[in-house]
């Protein structure tokens, strides 16, 4: 029962898809030597967990019924904690089979719809719970995330990302707004003092950076802002002020960095989805900024899907 329900589970499709030499190549097809190869966690210990025993009563009562949608997100849920996955590994497990999806029609047309505000948020506490991460740390930093509530037929969404020096864990905040898309524009412009309306033009997505924000302006369509997507914007803005860092001292005029989508990249090295930035230089308090994510990266211990998540 036990292995049944891991090989039934998330966990084990997204494994297999991330693997597998044919599953997810417009086929659906497994080798046993992959199905083999699949790590499951120690049998006796964990048949004894909590988590465990989580697995095999969910399996046999989809014997007694079939399982609708949240039986399975609960078996799901089950074999995380079996594998002891953090939140962020769950989003990427989550998010990478969303991705797989696409690939067929009904996926696809999924990708493209307009998101409201409870993706915003999904992808938002992605982001902070990423950020979060470092400022445990030092514990004297958090981020607050304003989710602008615009009309369903806007092209773009917006949320911004303030830096509060408060302790963490961050926090986020739905702003009803009636105001219009290019109004908001305009008042980034005026706090960056950069020129985000002319960014836009021919450019998918934005970060936006300030002294203590950061506000970031994509596409409206769900593949910009998956919880993933709140994930890999998180490192890019950490990236995005190290590198700033590394590079100046002192506030100059804005200037847009361009990142491998394209045009000339300043980055030799650059694996991350492309994204135009345009910052201030300096951009957050950054020798603080800096000094957490050196200090988090001296206790944290590499997760289980960290070196997969550029893949998925």
């Amino acid at each position: 029962y036990l292995v049944a329900g891991i090989l039934g589970s998330a966990m084990a499709s997204w494994y297999l898809l991330m693997t597998g030499s044919t599953l997810g190549l417009w086929m659906q097809r497994l080798r046993p030597n992959e199905i083999n190869e699949m790590p499951v966690p120690a049998l006796e210990p964990s048949v004894a967990s909590e988590a465990g025993q989580s697995v095999i009563r969910l399996v046999r009562d989809f014997h007694r019924r079939p399982p609708g949608p949240d039986g399975w997100k609960e078996l799901d849920e089950a074999a995380f904690d079996l594998y002891g996955l953090d939140d962020e590994d769950r989003i990427v497990i989550r998010d990478g089979l969303l991705r797989a999806s696409w690939q067929w029609k009904g996926g696809l047309s999924r990708s493209v719809e307009p998101v409201g505000v409870n993706e915003l948020q999904t992808y938002a506490r992605a982001f902070l719970t990423s950020m979060d991460a470092w400022f445990s740390a030092t514990n004297d930093m958090r981020m607050r995330a304003q989710i602008y509530d615009l009309p369903a037929d806007v092209s773009h969404r917006v949320v911004r990302f303030v830096l509060e020096e408060r302790q963490y864990p961050s926090v986020d905040e739905v702003v009803r707004t009636k105001r219009s898309l290019q109004s908001l524009i305009r008042d980034i412009s005026a706090r960056t003092k950069v020129n985000v309306e002319n960014g836009l033009v021919g450019t998918r997505a934005l970060r936006v950076h300030a002294h203590d924000e950061v506000s970031i302006i994509k596409p409206a369509a769900l593949r910009h802002w998956l919880g993933v997507c709140g994930l890999e914007d998180a490192g890019l803005v950490v990236r995005d002020g190290a590198r700033d860092m590394r590079s100046t001292s002192g506030m100059t005029a804005p200037r847009s960095h361009s990142w491998r989508d394209g045009s000339t990249s300043t980055s030799a090295q650059n694996d991350m989805p492309a994204f135009s930035s345009y910052s201030m230089t300096g951009g957050y308090d950054l020798p603080r900024v800096e000094g957490s994510i050196q200090e988090w990266a001296k206790q944290r211990s590499p997760s289980v899907c960290e070196t997969a998540r550029k893949r998925s």
